[in-house]
């Protein structure tokens, strides 16, 4: 499949030292998007932590902002995938890798 692809490349880019966690999180965010991308105004869901306090990822959301260098999802169903796909090695490292 396509995200398997995804995980293919990524997983060669990685050995070679050159793909970090949060340009893993993009390439699924291309992937789901299909061209969309997040503009003022529009909802866009991206993957956090819960709380600093815990090792829960969720999806949250913005509308009236945008941050550079956010992996922004079109649908929030699509994020939640991402978050089931993802180890919890990348997701910890999704923070720490930009």
């Amino acid at each position: 499949t396509d995200v398997q692809r995804i995980q293919i490349n990524a997983l060669k880019s990685r050995k070679n030292g050159n793909i970090s966690a949060n340009k893993l999180l993009r390439l699924y965010a291309l992937y789901y998007n299909k061209g969309w991308s997040k503009k003022l105004g529009d909802t866009g869901y991206f993957i956090a932590k819960k709380d600093t306090c815990t090792d829960e990822w969720k999806v949250f959301y913005h509308t009236s902002v945008t941050y550079p260098g956010l992996a922004y999802f079109k649908n929030e169903g699509d994020a939640k995938k991402v978050i089931d796909t993802l180890s919890e090695d990348v997701l910890n490292r999704l923070y720490t890798d930009l």
